[in-house]
């Protein structure tokens, strides 16, 4: 017996428009050049020329360092802001983009076309192209009735299309190109963007904020301005040639240098997920896509947990002791005496501030994701102090999907192409534990636990993949019961091509503690030429846990696949669910 779905859950979303007949408005570079573009009003819009979005951009011949690692307004965090229902964006043929220099130095925080929230029936739709962003092409929260049709995506750093809390989206018959190839810095490089405003802001109190560093009288003065040189070098390095340059600038290029020119942040094609605590997108539909040449590499940035809470600045980054490319210590001496950089100096110089009640949080400096620990602040002040931390490895930054839908009743996936995705990760081991935490070989730190810092540590219920490096091509998960059983379909994809060095799971379809029934229906999964079969390799062609009810029919699945039951612990269990 086969199920039956709804067809008003899976079928095209017919949007009702109820605009009045007029003539688009044409928006052109003029409409960006001094910043963000802001739809008020529901009608039609398009592109009638290319759109290169970077206001305020410096001369590289003129600008003085501070002008240059200031340059761009970080309220410019989108090139279109879509603030009105009923809007329907034709591309018409044309590119809308982030300018590189924008894309470097605005914050790295930005999404071409962002909806605001509570919006009704908007379409994107092409021929045209959505380019280049530090962030996604298109992001939106709590919108109802979105359509993305025949668009082109390519040379974003996070995702095409990341949609929370969504009901009632279609993303048809558009093309991911690739992601993007010439990034020359690692995340790190925003952590300092984004701590600027911060030291800027005790630099310019009455008295010029002062603390001991490393033994030395440090004013807010000096952090800023070694901060601002170091920013300023990393632009007019890039701008000139691409890339930091080694000789002229190592501390910027330890600290700073991407040696992939690929993102190390999260990484997908397709993002829609609900707000992870008891909102759900529904009623998704992604279908007759071609998705190509996604490539992202997992760089493992240890966190410090002192008093089992991890060290986060201001902006909620991580305060980094150690280069995992080389495995050497970036802020400390061997001895693990602080010795400090450009950013710890000024992340542990905030936090002091926010201790002493100097920095108060408000909306233009939060500060309350601060977690800087007095006792970190102490030891970076005493030369002679030393440090013996625990790490915890960021394993849920490690899980690199194409297609993902969480916490979304109701979904079909069906009839996308996936080609050619690959991720770049480090050689690893396990730790002697039974927490399956890896950590790069001959690493002179030692990640303890992918728990440190969480309020909970139930392995059980974590996802399954987040520990460790996880690579998947289409991937779905709830992480809590909905009030209304959906069905959910993935149909007729083709998924080729899935690679990595080291990583130890490599996924085609995985379907996780998905509430209904779940048809897996004439997909074709054929993750790597000349695997399949062997239990030791690392490739699984589609694997399911804690499903209420799995249909299987007519799937060429070539590398093994695991079916886990919903009591089986992770790992281990190959326990087949009911199949038909």
């Amino acid at each position: 017996m086969r199920l039956s779905l709804a067809p008003t859950i899976f079928s095209t979303l017919a949007l009702s428009w109820n605009i009045a007949a007029a003539d688009s408005r044409c928006l052109r570079q003029s409409d960006f050049d001094t910043g963000t573009y802001h739809i008020t009003t529901p009608g039609d819009y398009k592109l009638c020329s290319d759109v290169f979005f970077g206001p305020g951009k410096p001369d590289l011949s003129t600008a003085t360092d501070e002008e240059i690692a200031l340059a761009f307004d970080p309220a410019f965090v989108a090139a279109l802001a879509v603030e009105a229902s009923d809007v329907t964006l034709d591309l018409n043929g044309y590119t809308i983009q982030q300018d590189p220099l924008h894309a470097l130095l605005q914050r790295r925080s930005f999404t071409v076309i962002e909806l605001d929230s509570d919006l009704r029936n908007i379409q994107i739709k092409g021929p045209g192209k959505v380019g280049l962003s530090s962030q996604h092409g298109v992001y939106g929260v709590n919108n109802q009735g979105v359509s993305i049709e025949n668009v082109d995506f390519s040379d974003f750093e996070i995702a095409a299309v990341a949609l929370e809390n969504v009901e009632g989206l279609t993303i048809k018959d558009s093309r991911v190109l690739q992601n993007r190839r010439d990034l020359p810095v690692l995340a790190s490089f925003s952590v300092a963007t984004r701590i600027l405003p911060y030291v800027k802001a005790l630099k310019e109190s009455e008295a010029d904020y002062t603390m001991i560093l490393s033994g030395t009288q440090t004013t807010a003065t000096e952090v800023y301005a070694n901060l601002i040189i170091s920013v300023a070098n990393v632009y007019r390095d890039v701008m000139s040639t691409g890339f930091i340059n080694e000789d002229s600038h190592p501390d910027e290029f330890n600290l700073f240098n991407n040696p992939h020119h690929i993102t190390d942040a999260h990484c997908y094609a397709f993002f829609v997920h609900g707000d992870g605590n008891s909102s759900t997108s529904r009623n998704v539909v992604i279908e007759n896509n071609d998705i190509r040449n996604v490539q992202c590499f997992t760089n493992e940035a240890p966190s410090i947990v002192i008093n089992e809470v991890v060290q986060n600045d201001a902006n909620g980054a991580a305060v980094q002791l150690v280069n995992t490319f080389n495995n050497e210590w970036i802020a400390t001496d061997e001895e693990m005496r602080y010795t400090g950089n450009v950013v710890s100096n000024a992340q542990i110089m905030v936090a002091k501030a926010i201790q002493e009640g100097i920095l108060q949080n408000n909306p233009a400096l939060p500060t309350h994701k601060n977690s800087i620990d007095p006792q970190m602040i102490a030891w970076a002040e005493d030369p002679t102090k030393t440090l013996d931390p625990n790490f915890r490895c960021s394993g849920a930054s490690m899980y690199r999907v194409m297609i993902r839908v969480e916490d979304t009743a109701g979904f079909a996936i069906k009839d996308n192409t996936i080609d050619n995705a690959f991720v770049v990760t480090s050689s690893a081991i396990a730790t002697s534990d039974e927490s399956n935490v890896f950590v790069p070989e001959g690493a002179a730190w030692k990640c303890s636990s992918y728990d440190f810092g969480k309020s909970v540590i139930d392995r059980r219920e974590q996802p399954v993949g987040l520990s460790g490096i996880s690579i998947v091509s289409i991937g779905s998960h709830q992480s809590f019961d909905l009030d209304i059983d959906y069905s959910s379909i993935i149909r007729s994809n083709s998924i080729t091509n899935l690679n990595s060095q080291h990583a130890p799971l490599i996924i085609g379809i995985d379907v996780q503690q998905v509430l209904g029934d779940v048809i897996l229906q004439d997909n074709v999964v054929d993750l790597a030429d000349r695997t399949g079969g062997n239990p030791s390799d690392p490739y699984i062609s589609c694997r399911t846990w804690k499903c209420d009810n799995v249909v299987n029919e007519n799937n060429i699945f070539i590398q093994e696949p695991v079916y886990l039951s919903s009591d089986s612990p992770l790992y281990e269990s190959t326990t087949s669910l009911k199949l038909r």
